[in-house]
C-alpha cells in the first residue's frame, strides 16, 4: 500500500472513531439502564465499585455504540494480548488492525473486566473501600490502565453527573441478609431482567408488612415471589386487591405476576423525578412496563405523551416522562 492510501485509511479509520464517540446523553441514560445490574453483580462478587465498572464502560464504549461494543461485544477496550485464545476484532486504535478481543456476549466483556482488575497489577485498589470511587478512579490511572492524564477526572465526572453511586448502596444493600419471613432477599440478578430500573429502589420500614419492602421514585414496591398471586401480595401487605391492581394499572384480571416482578403497594406518582424520557427498546414493549419501570401513574403518562391505554408502541419511539412542571 503507497504512503498516500495508508494515510487516507488512518484518516478514514479516525474520521468514524471521531463520529461514533459522539454519542448522545439518552444513550449514556440507555446504557445505564441496561448495564448497571450487570455492574451491581460484579461488585458483589469482586468488589469492584459497581460505579466505576458503569463509567469506565460508558467511557470506553461509547455508551454502547463503539464499533467494538456494537461488533465485538467488547465493552472496556481490551485487546488480545499474548494469553488471550478467544475470537478476535481487529480496528485501528493507536495503530492500524490493531487485534482486540471478541466476546459473544457483553456479560463475558464485564467479566473479562474484573478478571483484568483483579491481577497483581491492580491489586492496591482493592485496599481502598469500595464506595471510594474517586480514590478507585486515580489509583486505575496510577497502576497504568489509562494514559489519558484527565482519565480519573472523566471517570468521576460521569459518576457524579448520573449519580452512579446509587449502585454502590443498592448492591451493599441486597448483597445479604434474609427478611423476616424467612425468604431470602431478592439479589441483583432478579432484578436483572426486564424490572431493572435506572433509579435506586431503598429499602424501607413498612409497619403493616414484615417482607422486605422497597421505594422507588417515591413510592412503595415488592418483588413477587414464585407463585405469588397479586391476592397473596395484597394480604401480605394488608391492602385489599382492587388497590393493588389500580397501583400496577392492570389490564388483564387474569394476569399475575411474574417472579421478581415489582409490584407497587401504593399510589405511583405521576411523573418520573429522575429521568426526562424513555427510548422505547422492542415493538414489544407496552406502556405499562415502561410505567412499571419508572414507577410512574400510566394515565398520567398517556396523557402527556397523547396515547391511549392499547396504543402500539413501536422500537426507538421516545415516551417523555417528565412534564414541564416536573419537580427536580
Amino acid at each position: 500500500m503507497g504512503k498516500g492510501k495508508y494515510l487516507l485509511v488512518v484518516f478514514f479509520y479516525l474520521i468514524c472513531n471521531l463520529l461514533r464517540a459522539q454519542y448522545t446523553e439518552n444513550d449514556i441514560y440507555n446504557y445505564i439502564d441496561r448495564y448497571h445490574g450487570l455492574a451491581m453483580e460484579k461488585m458483589r462478587t469482586c468488589g469492584i465499585p459497581a460505579s466505576i465498572t458503569l463509567a469506565q464502560g460508558i467511557l470506553e464504549s461509547a455508551a454502547g455504540t463503539s464499533d467494538l461494543a456494537i461488533n465485538a461485544n467488547n465493552h472496556f477496550g481490551i485487546k488480545c494480548h499474548a494469553n488471550w485464545t478467544g475470537e478476535t476484532y481487529f480496528k485501528t486504535d493507536d495503530a492500524l488492525n490493531e487485534c482486540f478481543r471478541k466476546y459473544p456476549q457483553p456479560e463475558d466483556s464485564y467479566n473479562d473486566h474484573s478478571n483484568f482488575l483483579k491481577s497483581k497489577r491492580y491489586e492496591s485498589l482493592f485496599n481502598l473501600s469500595p464506595t471510594d470511587y474517586v480514590g478507585w478512579a486515580e489509583g486505575l490511572k496510577a497502576c497504568g490502565y489509562a494514559t489519558n492524564p484527565k482519565y480519573p477526572e472523566r471517570l468521576t465526572t460521569l459518576i457524579e453527573k448520573y449519580r452512579l453511586t446509587r449502585y454502590d448502596s443498592l448492591a451493599l444493600t441486597l448483597t445479604d441478609t434474609s427478611n423476616q419471613n424467612g425468604r431470602t432477599t431478592p439479589t441483583p440478578e432478579i432484578l436483572q431482567d426486564s424490572n431493572v430500573i435506572p433509579g435506586m429502589p431503598v429499602r424501607v420500614s413498612y409497619p403493616y408488612s414484615k417482607r422486605t419492602v422497597y421505594s422507588h421514585n417515591g413510592s412503595y414496591f415488592v418483588i413477587a415471589q414464585k407463585g405469588e398471586t397479586y391476592l397473596d401480595i395484597a394480604i401480605s401487605v394488608q391492602q385489599p386487591l382492587f388497590r393493588i391492581r389500580k397501583y400496577n394499572d392492570l389490564l388483564n384480571r387474569k394476569y399475575e405476576p411474574k417472579e421478581g416482578e415489582w409490584v407497587y403497594i401504593e399510589k405511583k406518582a405521576d411523573y418520573s423525578a429522575d429521568y426526562k424520557q424513555h427510548t422505547v427498546t422492542s415493538d414489544t414493549e407496552t406502556l405499562r412496563e415502561i410505567c412499571q419501570k419508572y414507577g410512574c401513574r400510566m394515565n398520567s403518562i398517556m396523557t402527556l405523551n397523547q396515547l391511549e391505554r392499547k396504543s402500539q408502541l413501536k422500537k426507538g419511539q421516545i415516551i417523555v416522562l417528565q412534564s414541564n412542571k416536573t419537580k427536580k
